[in-house]
């Protein structure tokens, strides 16, 4: 059976200045989502900093299996059918996605200190049976992936009335890898935006 794989474009239209386009020659639906909160801001290292509710750097220990955001974490029912326009996908918001959820083992703690030495930051997408879903600017992890993470407990697209996970504030803006060589590196970014000393990045947002 062929995969359904939708890809949610989150346009950074107000950043770039251009239009996202949807790709009608594809057999798999794609559209495009744009959101009028993306401006420069998400560059500016303070405002990440101001607006999250922890800083933290630490280690992806393990990245668990993708599930439904369904009560039993499953397939939807059968009558289900995933969005295919931005008007569904925000209609449905909360109901009904696939998210990833990404174990953090801390190794220190840059803002609020009562952070949990061991997180869970969920990410929108991944893969269950034969769906998949690709957020574009979703913040994506490797396993044994050093980073540095500005994080937020509001989630809209999952229930976290228990506040039992994160998520990285501002999406793919709000994680920096860190490279052997102690550069922070946020990769798909503008040159000028993608890569600062991890020193640097640390006095920037006014903690060291």
């Amino acid at each position: 059976m062929k995969k359904l794989h939708i890809t949610i474009l989150l346009a950074a239209i107000l950043i770039t200045g251009a239009m996202a386009l949807i790709d009608a020659n594809t057999e798999e639906p794609t559209f495009a989502v744009s959101s009028a909160s993306w401006t420069k801001a998400v560059f500016n290292n303070s405002h990440l900093a101001d607006r999250s509710d922890s800083i933290i750097i630490g280690r992806v220990i393990e990245i668990l299996p993708s599930r439904w955001n369904t009560p039993d974490g499953i397939k939807p029912t059968s009558d289900y059918k995933m969005a295919t326009s931005k008007e569904e996908f925000y209609k449905q918001r909360k109901a009904k996605k696939i998210y990833t959820d990404v174990i953090i083992k801390i190794d220190r703690i840059i803002k609020n200190k009562s952070t949990p030495a061991m997180i869970t930051v969920r990410t929108i997408g991944g893969e269950v049976g034969e769906y998949g879903m690709e957020v574009e600017d979703e913040a994506k992890f490797e396993a044994g992936e050093n980073v540095l993470l500005f994080l937020t407990k509001e989630d809209m697209d999952t229930d976290n009335s228990a506040g039992t996970h994160y998520r990285v504030y501002d999406m793919k803006y709000g994680k920096f890898s860190i490279t052997n060589d102690n550069q922070a590196v946020r990769p798909g970014l503008p040159e000028a935006h993608k890569k600062i000393p991890l020193e640097e990045l640390l006095n920037s947002i006014g903690t060291q």
